[in-house]
């Protein structure tokens, strides 16, 4: 907790530099938010599945696969609209398609923080049948077609265990982190990027519990050479002798 202290002010200085220059510099701040997890060595997993899927493409010129020669579109247009529409899935419906993974790592009695499922990609995309519908909408009398096709398409996905990372790890990374930020930085930067390396990489550094660091606010009277001071509270306040109850 002391050491965290008296990082209070080197946590939120500002850089003043710019955002896009490189990962470790963030909103003009040297970013020290460091993962506290990893994957586990070795823990890593793949899982195959299948999935049917109806791929349907509407044509806009009342034309469409019905003027095509076998009255139905190519493959490449229907495998492009397959592996659009299954990305946005993957994505939007996460638990229908890590069923298999999910399964896994419960079946170790592993709670949902202690493993991952990654997001799934495709291996393969094969048809099983083809067909072309026509319609006339009501009101306008307009006429569309609609081609359609059944799919079959194989996914696999990774799974893998995490782990916490030692402290040792994390206070290495974050150190690592604060070299970085002074190779991008201007002179004008380095001094107080110095006095943030002097302690992060003497691993005096307390890695934070999660992700990302707590707001920390600003000790402006703070010179770098000395340990800003806090209100404490009284832990306990002194008992008065009560003249009345003293021992006969």
């Amino acid at each position: 907790m002391k050491s965290l202290t008296t990082l209070s002010f080197l946590f939120c200085f500002n850089l003043m530099a710019e955002v896009g220059r490189s990962p470790a510099v963030v909103g003009g701040l040297c970013d020290l938010d460091i993962a506290t997890t990893q994957i586990k060595l070795g823990s890593k997993k793949i899982f195959g599945q299948e999935v049917k899927h109806k791929i349907m493409i509407r044509s806009d010129d009342g034309l469409g696969c019905e003027a095509l020669p076998h009255k139905q579109y190519p493959h490449s247009a229907y495998e492009e609209y397959a592996k659009n529409e299954m990305q946005l899935l993957f994505q939007k419906y996460p638990e229908n398609y890590s069923k298999n993974c999910v399964t896994y790592f419960q079946h170790q009695g592993r709670k949902k923080s202690e493993y991952s499922c990654e997001t799934p990609s495709i291996v393969s995309i094969s048809f099983k049948s083809f067909g072309c519908e026509k319609k006339l909408e009501d009101g306008t009398q307009l006429v569309t077609f609609t081609g359609f096709a059944e799919a079959i398409i194989a996914y696999q996905q990774a799974g893998s265990v995490i782990e916490e990372k030692s402290i040792e790890l994390v206070q290495k990374e974050q150190c690592s982190r604060v070299k970085e930020c002074i190779g991008q930085a201007t002179e004008k930067e380095i001094p107080e990027l110095k006095k943030l390396a002097v302690v992060a990489c003497k691993n005096e550094l307390t890695p934070i519990s999660s992700g990302r660091a707590p707001a920390i606010e600003k000790d402006s009277s703070y010179d770098g050479r000395r340990i800003p001071k806090f209100n404490q509270k009284e832990d306990s306040v002194p008992l008065q002798e009560d003249s009345k109850t003293s021992g006969k």
